[in-house]
């Protein structure tokens, strides 16, 4: 009987360690109509007679070696769900570390974990995952082997611990997953962590130097047999809600437009989720609410690179991976425009109500209200993967005062309809896909203001290639879009002028500035060729982006008029050693050429990585920027040359099996130009208890900058840089930072998490200069060999070229800036039912920004903590209805 079960379960053999052979593992779930029970024990007959997996091997510590801890899996197959029942052995049951933490993170624990590709098609996968406190997570798992934990499916899991180890009992409801109903095979693959050992453990075993990046993806999983017939879920899923908030607004300017006793909404709205076939569905909100989602950490930003945030909202999260385009299995490239970036749909108002000068003050809304948003997401049995969004947002205005009683309003953000459709056909299992993407969004344009500040209609359009062969061994991916945006000329001109491009510098050569375009168009084009496994491994990568290529309509683009190649080349160790278990060694370049064909960036790393035989982590990395031009730093001027610029990395991380773990990091470069950066940072994760975890993160930084811009102005005498100069100062700023958070699993249900962030970060300006001639790297400095400065105590500085001559003087504010930030996030979720939740949320925000520009600890500290401040609290509830 056991013989014919193991050879029913499992085709798999392993030989030396130093040489492991793998044959596809294939798993056959075994049918029940008996009613299972979800308990933790495996008492059923149904579980007796359904066939034992018992074939574990380790890919970590000792890859390729049997799992040191006996396990056994069933997997039973209902009329309506996937049941999966594991027994994990435990010859040290009683130093186990009992780890309980919120649904869905990722803290190192003993688990069970089961990973299925219901559409079999090796590129998308999902994951389930027990610890033996009964703690679930749950995330979609993509083609590269990463994993998004913002899916949040139906499902249960229990768990029972014993003298012999424990074990987990899994209902997977065939509701909650999309697959071919044609089909009677999925992907399948098995794990186990045994946190003392950091020992994972897999049914499926692939060598890591036979694996892409070393990562375990759905290309790898073994296969589950006996699924034809399956019903399909033709179910509706409705998740309707209800939230109040009260918030306490601190302005003093507000006047009549603030409410000393608190202002309070309610709001109500709907998620529905429609299962059309067994592989495609249907996902709407109609005027969701995300007041659960933490807060983003406030920052400091002096580039012209906008900060990235990323997406937390869950609507817009799951199944992101459908509307990805464009990416490139390099291991090193250029930033590439981002075509669709979700962040743009519920994005903060573009405009500013101070662009009318009457207005005292004003109040305008955080973000753009999302009246309602539809996905649909599907697969056909032929291999065609699509996903289509659409959303629209609704107009915004801010509510205004002219005077102390005057009331008004001022429109800062229009009506406006998102599109993004994504196709995509996958070849030979997956190692071929031919993709498609178009993004589009219009907007309704009903006063100036807005018809000149956005684009009325912006278009994007791109096709896509990846291509693999040799058992994944080797890659070529390649990409071509093109753009289109339309909108009056002041809009279009404003696009010119964006710090992505600045069309209007005067030494440019290829795209000049239009005043008089209404239209704008460009391409944006990418190959590479990588080595994806092996000892050595290593890519190219070409890249490029014409001037007037625009993506930041729906999404994000901060270079054009660039072209890249980059080059790198990999040599890693998977094999144990005298010091380390694994190390890389890495040496990559790149560089950068603008569309007049002058080299921008002139690159060149080696970065060094090892694991110890104790498990710790290391990695250094050193850079070395030779001097290029820059045409940027003058933002919109003429070129200017940049210095050499040598930087130094290092990170270590401690093993996660302890209670307390430890990171640092820091990074320090020097420029020959008298630039010099120090950034600090280093942490700890204490699991204080089983189910309290605290996490702490102080960072330090300090950063000179010899030519921060501060303004453009014009002077017919500057012949050297085209009747402009360039006013720069000298910033000496510094950060201080602390991040903190504490989980706490009041039950595997109930949970409680807080996030708090201060910052301080200190920005006084001297040292005044401009640019002397066009393309060099020379400047003069005002009152120290180039004319004049005075600084008055209003907080103006004023400087002259040439004193009494001809050259005019140039008025402005001093730049110097001190910004305090306290943010705290406080979230108590309540799973009170499978899938319908009550959220209790508390935000606190203080502080604000100075005009000291020098960091004072006691009156900083004190208006973090004790100054004005927002308060809002909001409750919310979520049920969930199946039909």
């Amino acid at each position: 009987m056991f013989r014919r079960a193991a050879l029913a379960c499992v085709g798999v053999c392993f030989a030396a360690r130093t040489g492991i052979a793998q044959t596809r593992v294939s798993i056959q779930a075994t049918r029940t109509s008996d009613a299972i029970h979800v308990d933790g024990r495996l008492d059923e007959p149904a579980w007796a007679s359904a066939p034992i997996l018992r074939h574990f091997r380790q890919l970590d510590p000792d890859e390729g070696m049997p799992a040191t801890e006996r396990m056994e899996v069933r997997v039973l197959l209902g009329s309506d769900a996937l049941y999966v029942g594991a027994r994990m052995y435990d010859t040290q049951i009683a130093t186990l570390q009992h780890r309980r933490t919120r649904r869905d993170d990722e803290t190192a624990t003993d688990a069970f974990a089961i990973e299925l590709d219901p559409l079999h098609d090796r590129l998308h996968g999902v994951r389930f995952q027990v610890s033996p406190d009964g703690i679930l997570y749950d995330a979609t798992v993509l083609a590269t082997g990463s994993r998004d934990a913002s899916w949040d499916p139906v499902w249960d899991a229990r768990t029972t611990i014993d003298s012999l180890g424990w074990t987990a009992e899994l209902k997977l409801p065939l509701s909650q997953l999309r697959f071919n109903q044609q089909g009677d095979v999925w992907g399948i693959q098995l794990e186990r962590l045994l946190l003392r050992r950091l020992e994972r453990s897999y049914v499926a075993l692939v060598p890591k130097r036979e694996m892409s990046n070393g990562t375990m993806s759905p290309a790898y999983y073994g296969d589950l047999t006996g699924l034809s017939g399956l019903p399909s879920p033709h179910t509706v899923e409705l998740l309707p809600y209800v939230s109040t908030s009260a918030s306490y607004l601190h302005d003093a300017d507000a006047g009549s437009l603030r409410n000393a006793n608190g202002e309070y909404a309610w709001r109500i709205g709907a998620d529905i989720r429609a299962a059309l076939t067994s592989d495609f569905s249907l996902n709407a909100t109609i005027n969701p609410d995300f007041g659960q989602v933490e807060v983003d950490p406030a920052v400091v930003n002096l580039t012209t690179t906008e900060t990235r945030f990323p997406e937390k909202r869950p609507f817009f999260v799951e199944s992101a991976d459908r509307f990805a385009y464009g990416g490139l299995r390099s291991y090193y490239n250029a930033s590439a425009p981002t075509v669709f970036y979700s962040r743009r749909i519920g994005r903060a108002p573009h405009l500013s109500a101070f662009g009318d000068t009457s207005v005292a003050f004003a109040r305008a809304p955080a973000q753009a209200d999302i009246l309602g948003a539809t996905k649909l997401i599907g697969r056909t049995s032929s291999g065609w993967t699509t996903g289509v969004l659409e959303a629209v947002t609704g107009a915004e205005s801010a509510r205004t005062l002219t005077s102390r009683t005057v009331p008004g309003q001022f429109e800062v953000e229009p009506l406006t309809n998102y599109l993004v459709g994504r196709v995509s056909r996958d070849l030979r299992q997956g190692e071929t896909t031919l993709g498609a993407l178009f993004t589009s969004v219009n907007r309704r344009l009903d006063t100036p203001q807005l018809g000149d500040a956005l684009a009325s209609s912006a278009y994007v359009g791109g096709l896509e290639l990846a291509h693999s062969w040799a058992n994944r061994s080797w890659g070529i991916d390649a990409n071509l879009s093109r753009s289109e945006i339309a909108g009056s000329t002041a809009a279009i001109s404003r696009v010119q002028r964006s710090p992505a491009r600045y069309l209007q510098r005067p030494d440019a050569q290829h795209d000049r500035f239009d005043g008089a375009r209404t239209s704008s168009s460009g391409t944006d084009a990418a190959f590479s060729f990588t080595k994806l496994t092996g000892n050595w491994i290593g890519s190219v990568a070409l890249q490029d982006v014409s001037p007037g290529y625009e993506t930041n309509d729906a999404g994000l683009l901060s270079d054009a008029s660039r072209r890249a190649l980059a080059l790198d080349l990999h040599y890693q160790s998977f094999e144990p050693g005298n010091v380390f278990r694994h190390f890389i060694v890495w040496p990559f370049t790149m560089q950068q050429w603008n569309y007049d064909g002058q080299l921008v960036l002139n690159k060149y790393n080696l970065y060094l990585f090892g694991e110890l035989l104790n498990r710790w982590q290391i990695g250094i990395e050193y850079n070395y920027s030779a001097a290029a031009m820059d045409d940027r730093l003058a933002r919109g001027g003429p070129l200017a040359r940049s210095a050499p610029v040598h930087t130094w990395y290092y990170r270590f991380d401690s093993p996660s099996r302890g209670r307390v773990t430890y990171f640092s990091e820091s990074s320090l470069n020097w420029g020959e130009d008298d630039r010099r950066t120090l950034n600090v940072g280093s942490g700890m994760v204490v699991q204080a208890r089983p189910s309290v975890q605290l996490i702490m993160n102080p960072t330090f930084g300090i950063a000179k900058n010899p030519t921060q811009y501060v303004a453009t102005y014009a002077d017919p005498t500057a012949t050297g840089t085209f009747g402009t100069r360039t006013l720069f100062a000298r910033l000496n700023q510094r950060t201080l930072g602390l991040e903190a958070r504490m989980n706490w699993v009041v039950a595997p249900r109930l949970t409680l998490q807080t996030y708090v962030q201060g910052l301080i970060a200190a920005s006084p300006f001297d040292e005044y200069k401009s640019l002397s001639q066009a393309g060099v790297r020379r400047y003069g400095i005002y009152g120290a060999g180039l004319g004049t400065i005075s600084a008055q105590p209003s907080g103006v500085v004023t400087v002259d070229a040439d004193g009494s001559g001809p050259a005019p003087s140039f008025t402005t504010a001093a730049p110097d800036f001190t910004v305090r930030s306290l943010r705290t996030n406080v979230v108590m979720r309540w799973e009170f039912r499978p899938g319908s939740t009550l959220f209790a949320v508390l935000q606190h925000q203080s502080g604000g920004t100075t005009s000291f520009g020098d960091q004072r600890l006691g009156p900083d500290l004190t208006g973090l903590l004790s100054g004005p401040s927002d308060n809002v609290f909001a409750l919310k509830a979520s049920y969930w209805l199946p039909w």
